[in-house]
């Protein structure tokens, strides 16, 4: 099987994935919508709407999409702008503007970076996968699927990016990675959300038997993918297994069984409107007949073909157009609401103004006339207080005139103060010296008797004397020594009081 084959199936799978819209959703919705009145609210709910519309009317999905990023921009709700962005790049990729897509899904996971959100970075990575597997860059595809596994596996287990990174490894040929990973989809059955979910796995292991020639292995899994997806009431998923079947048969000859199976692929494709699954039996037809060389069969086809391509080229041109056209209407909403908002200021803001002017003149009059009815009452005290300023004057003036006589008075009496200060002191220095002079001769003049009393004592003690001699002695000599104690102190304070 060719590449480009290879990624029409897998664009196939991926379709059967979307969930379809039920109208009921859309109009429960659409009445909270209209009820709610918190913007963060009302931009998750406008976001939900527009990604159940992509499969419906674009156009509205787009109305949706940008009254959210609006909304969400002027609140500063950063996770609602992510979403938003994420949903606009699911819109692009819907209408074959891969370009566009890519830079839509960056920007929703810058921000989800700059908030941490591992759940949403997870998608983001993976949808980029997707776009890079569908332009064809594989490379760069397992990359971002890698990265998406890596942040998706720190929180639960990615079973999306599973079976996505199986598709992968079946158009890289690396069948053993492609299995394991449809092994570890397959595995987390229990976080399956429908029957669909656990086929897709089923599918891409059909897919690989497939391609490896097990015709026998594909037949019973790609049975077993149609069944689930027609439990599940998955249209595009029966599609697909139809289509596989319909390969499968023709691979193993039975030509009858072949014809049904591609009758039924064409069949349930129209119902979906999948104008590429269309494009892609007709091709196939179109080559088995030209290799049994039914050429008409085989023109019949490709023209088929070609008009499956034009139609599904007019589809996405008129989608684009009412993208595009969503999206200039939608600009025009906002620079209406825009406009009138402004022209809403601007008219509050002259009716304020006008206002303070009124408040400001009747504030002037009023400050006008509480001043000059201020100016009489400062006036009136003025005089009364240059008054009393007068009076005080002249109390000052009388004081002053005491004072005078009073300091006259003090003057005459310091000089005398003077006087008797100068003749006391004059009085007490010849006290001073008399006493000194007294002090002094005692000092010295009693010194001498006191020596000899003393020596005369010493001499005593060397003769012989009875016990109360001696005792008479002893007592002398002690007092002696006392009093030449006193003299010698008496002596050395007047020395110091001389130096002084």
């Amino acid at each position: 099987m060719s590449w480009s084959r290879l990624c029409w199936f897998f664009y196939i799978v991926f379709l059967s994935r979307l969930t379809n819209a039920q109208p009921n959703q859309i109009d429960s919705l659409s009445l909270l919508i209209e009820e709610v009145n918190d913007p963060i609210s009302k931009v998750s709910l406008l976001n939900q709407r527009a990604f159940l519309l992509i499969d419906e009317e674009l156009g509205k999905a787009t109305r949706d999409v940008t009254e959210a990023m609006s909304i969400a921009k002027e609140n500063g709700y950063i996770t609602g702008i992510a979403r938003s962005e994420s949903i606009t790049g699911s819109i692009h990729w819907a209408v074959g503007d891969y370009d566009r897509a890519l830079a839509s899904y960056f920007s929703a996971l810058k921000d989800y970076e700059s908030l941490g959100d591992s759940v949403g970075i997870a998608k983001i990575y993976n949808n980029l996968g997707e776009v890079n597997k569908r332009l064809g860059n594989y490379e760069r595809s397992l990359e971002l699927l890698k990265e998406a596994q890596m942040v998706a596996e720190s929180i639960t287990e990615p079973l999306t990016i599973y079976i996505n990174l199986g598709e992968l490894y079946t158009l890289l040929e690396a069948y053993d990675s492609a299995k394991l990973y449809f092994k570890k989809a397959a595995a987390n059955q229990r976080i399956l959300k429908s029957k669909s979910e656990f086929a897709l796995t089923q599918l891409g292991f059909a897919e690989i038997y497939f391609k490896t020639d097990k015709l026998q292995a594909a037949l019973n899994t790609a049975i077993s993918a149609l069944v689930s997806f027609q439990e599940d009431g998955n249209i595009r998923g029966q599609a697909s297994s139809q289509f596989l079947l319909a390969r499968i048969h023709f691979k193993l000859g039975n030509a009858k069984k072949s014809s049904n199976y591609f009758d039924e692929t064409l069949k349930n494709a129209k119902a979906v409107s999948d104008r590429r699954l269309q494009m892609e039996v007709h091709k196939t037809l179109s080559e088995i007949f030209v290799k049994h060389r039914d050429f008409e069969g085989a023109l019949e086809e490709y023209i088929s073909y070609v008009a499956a391509k034009d139609s599904m080229i007019s589809e996405l041109k008129k989608a684009q157009i009412e993208r595009l056209q969503a999206e200039y209407e939608t600009d025009i909403l906002l620079n209406d609401k825009s406009n009138a908002e402004m022209e809403l200021r601007n008219r509050n803001i002259a009716i304020l103004g006008t206002i303070m002017l009124l408040i400001l003149s009747l504030a002037f009059v009023k400050v006008l006339i509480s001043q000059r009815g201020r100016q009489r009452m400062i006036n009136q005290t003025l005089e009364a207080n240059n008054r009393k300023i007068e009076e005080q004057n002249e109390k000052i003036i009388a004081q002053s005139e005491q004072l005078l006589v009073l300091n006259e008075n003090l003057k005459s009496m310091n000089d005398g103060l003077e006087v008797k200060i100068q003749k006391r002191t004059e009085l007490l220095k010849k006290r001073n010296r008399t006493l000194e002079e007294y002090a002094y001769a005692n000092a010295h003049e009693l010194r001498a008797p006191v020596a000899s009393i003393l020596g005369l004592a010493n001499l005593l003690e060397n003769t012989q004397l009875n016990h109360k001699e001696q005792e008479l002695l002893g007592h002398l000599k002690n007092s002696t020594t006392m009093l030449d104690d006193v003299l010698r102190s008496l002596r050395e304070k007047l020395s110091a009081h001389s130096q002084d």
